[in-house]
């Protein structure tokens, strides 16, 4: 899910938030996630799910991540092949992005730095 951060406190901007559908897996809570395209450029996504501690009663969700998605830079190159790297008790999960989905990143970049 791609959001506005919810809380005044927090520092501003879009967040990616991450949930595990498998029970036993955890996502990592302090390492961030990485995003790597087919022209070896790679973006790190700032671990953010301390803020998860505002909705959740005073523990992070094991099953939920949250990560900054502010401007990325530089802006992914639009129509190439992206990895995303989620951190987690498994090890790191590797998952390829759709066109649209990069296409997204790029289009939400570009708007944020310009």
């Amino acid at each position: 899910m791609l959001f506005e951060r919810s809380d005044v406190n927090t520092p501003s901007g879009l967040r990616l938030r991450l949930n595990a559908e498998s029970s036993p897996l955890k996502l990592d809570h302090t390492r961030p996630l990485v995003l790597t395209d087919e022209n070896q450029q790679t973006w790190g996504l700032a671990n953010r799910s301390e803020e998860l501690l505002i909705n959740s009663g005073g523990a992070i969700p094991p099953a939920s991540a949250q990560y900054d998605a502010g401007c990325l830079n530089p802006i992914p190159d639009d129509g190439v092949t992206m990895q995303i790297m989620v951190p987690s008790s498994a090890g790191d999960l590797s998952f390829e992005l759709e066109p649209g989905q990069v296409q997204t990143l790029h289009s939400l970049t570009a708007a944020c730095a310009g």
